[in-house]
C-alpha cells in the first residue's frame, strides 16, 4: 500500500531530478533579476506599496482600530504575496516553457516545483524585513514566533499544488488565466489577511473552516504580533486541508500528466 503512494510522491516532488530542480532554480532567479538595478528589492518594495496603500486607507482614511496595524499588515500582505503569486506564476510555468517541454524529456511537475522554490526562497529574504517591522513597532519577537516555519511550509505545500493543477488545467482552457486572477483577488478579502479574525461575523465564521489559509493567516498573527501559540483549531484545520489537497494533486498527478502532454 505504501510503496505505490511513496513512488507517487516521489515523483510529485521530483526527487529523482535534485541536479536539475537546483539548476532551474538558480536559472530562474538570475532571470528574474537579471537588468534590474534594485533586483531582489522590487519583490519587497511591490508588496511593502501595497501594505503602504492599504495601512493609509484603513488607517488613516477609515481609522480601523487594529493594535500594531502596520505590523500586522505588512506580515500579511508578504506572506499572501508569496502564496498568491507561487501560484499565479506556477499556473503560466508550463506555457511559458512549451519549447522546452517539447525538446527534452522532463516531468511537467518540474516546472511548477522550480517556480514555487524559487518563491519560498524569496520570502526566507523577506523574513527579516518582516521581523523588522515587528520590532520597528516596538513588538517583542518570542518563542512562539517559530510557528511561521510550520506554516509556511503549509502554505508552500498548497501553493504548489494548486500551482501545478492550474498549470496543467491551463493547456486545455487558456482562459483560466483571467478566471484565477479574479479569484485570487476575492479570496484575498475571504480571507482575514487585511483584518483581524475577530471581525469576521459568527455567522460567517463556517467561511474561516471553508478556506484552506482561513486558520493559517491568523496564526501567523497571533504568533509573530501577540506571542501567542496556536490554537488547535489553527494547526489542525490548515494541515487537514493541506494533506486533502495534497492527496487530490498526486491523483491528478498520475491520471492526467501524460494526457496533458499528449495536448501540448
Amino acid at each position: 500500500m505504501f510503496s505505490p503512494m511513496t513512488s507517487i510522491l516521489k515523483s510529485f516532488l521530483c526527487l529523482d531530478q535534485k541536479f536539475l530542480i537546483w539548476n532551474m532554480v538558480t536559472r530562474t532567479l538570475k532571470l528574474r533579476y537579471r537588468r534590474s538595478f534594485l533586483g531582489f528589492l522590487w519583490t519587497l518594495l511591490v508588496p511593502l506599496s501595497t501594505a503602504g496603500i492599504y495601512y493609509f486607507l484603513f488607517k488613516v482614511i477609515f481609522r480601523v482600530e487594529v493594535e500594531d496595524f502596520a505590523a500586522f499588515i505588512t506580515v500579511g500582505i508578504l506572506v499572501w504575496t508569496f502564496y498568491s503569486g507561487t501560484i499565479s506564476e506556477s499556473m503560466e510555468s508550463l506555457l511559458g516553457n512549451l519549447s522546452l517541454l517539447l525538446q527534452v524529456n522532463v516531468p511537467l511537475n518540474v516546472f511548477p516545483l522550480t517556480t514555487a522554490i524559487s518563491s519560498l526562497i524569496t520570502l526566507f529574504f523577506a523574513l527579516p524585513v518582516i521581523f523588522g517591522v515587528c520590532l520597528i513597532s516596538g513588538i517583542s519577537i518570542g518563542w512562539s514566533s517559530i510557528m511561521i516555519l510550520p506554516y509556511i511550509a503549509l502554505l508552500f505545500i498548497q501553493a504548489y499544488c494548486f500551482g501545478y493543477v492550474l498549470s496543467v488545467a491551463v493547456i486545455y482552457l487558456r482562459d483560466l488565466k483571467q478566471a484565477v486572477g479574479l479569484f485570487m483577488q476575492l479570496w484575498m478579502y475571504g480571507t482575514p489577511i487585511l483584518y483581524k479574525i475577530d471581525l469576521v461575523p459568527k455567522n460567517y465564521t463556517w467561511v474561516l473552516y471553508a478556506n484552506p489559509i482561513g486558520k493559517i493567516f491568523p496564526g501567523i498573527h497571533n504568533a509573530l504580533l501577540r506571542n501567542l501559540w496556536p490554537t488547535s483549531a489553527e494547526i489542525l484545520v490548515p494541515v487537514a486541508w493541506t494533506i486533502g489537497i495534497l492527496l487530490g494533486t498526486l491523483f491528478i498527478h498520475t491520471k492526467v500528466s501524460r494526457l496533458a502532454i499528449e495536448r501540448i
